[in-house]
């Protein structure tokens, strides 16, 4: 949840971006995997060639511990030590506001947004995320401070710009609890104290699911899951196995 997912991501953007002038990026994490055809996923975004699929709320000003905690705590997460895990332990025992809530850079003053970490941008929006990142330094160090990094800077620096206008629900949405809340293109449910796990169980379920990609899935309890997913997707019958 620190800052290094963070520079990971923007990393990923920026080898993909200086391979290929994508149309689409879309941030898979290591428990995602897709449910629906490469011709379903591709056919999908041709239809939605304008939409940035990233979801949030503004959490600036807000009077709920469950809000104002993301943007007002000091988290010390990157490279962690028993000293920066006591500092954390204290910040969020004494509950101390260290911060605004808000990021200052020069003249301007942006409010923060929180949502999924889970995102599908255009080329345009990657570019974008690419030039603010490199141009605006003092704006990314609040995030290095910040829990979850991941779910705070990409929805922020885009809330912020004009492209806020494409993004999944037209702009900012409602505060809503619970980052399931943020869902776009991924299905995925919370069970009591962890996440869904799927496996072949649910298959019958995830391919009616409108969604392009399921959370989460691992190598053990989902094989045979991914192996059949594996095999309606990567033949040419997969729309009558599907049947």
């Amino acid at each position: 949840g620190g800052w290094n997912a963070v520079k990971a991501e923007i990393e990923l953007i920026r080898c993909a971006m200086q391979t290929k002038a994508y149309d689409r990026l879309v941030f898979l994490q290591g428990a995602d995997y897709p449910i629906k055809t490469d011709v379903d996923i591709k056919s999908f975004f041709e239809e939605n060639q304008e939409i940035e699929y990233i979801r949030g709320c503004q959490i600036s000003g807000i009077d709920d511990p469950y809000y104002w905690q993301k943007c007002r705590y000091i988290s010390f997460l990157n490279n962690p030590n028993i000293v920066k895990r006591a500092l954390n332990f204290v910040s969020r025992k004494l509950k101390l506001k260290v911060r605004s809530g808000y990021i200052r850079e020069g003249k301007n003053k942006y409010p923060v947004y929180w949502g999924g970490a889970l995102w599908s941008i255009t080329g345009k929006c990657a570019s974008y995320l690419l030039s603010f990142y490199d141009n605006h330094p003092k704006f990314n160090r609040w995030f290095w401070y910040a829990f979850a990094a991941d779910e705070l800077y990409f929805v922020t620096v885009i809330m912020n710009s004009p492209l806020k206008k494409n993004t999944y629900a037209g702009g900012p949405e409602k505060p809503m609890k619970g980052t399931i809340n943020w869902r776009t293109l991924h299905i995925w449910e919370y069970l009591p104290g962890r996440a869904k796990v799927y496996t072949l169980s649910d298959f019958d379920f995830l391919k009616q699911c409108k969604e392009l990609y399921v959370r989460k899935v691992n190598s053990v309890d989902s094989k045979e899951l991914i192996d059949r997913l594996d095999k309606i997707n990567n033949t040419s019958t997969a729309v009558q196995d599907l049947m």
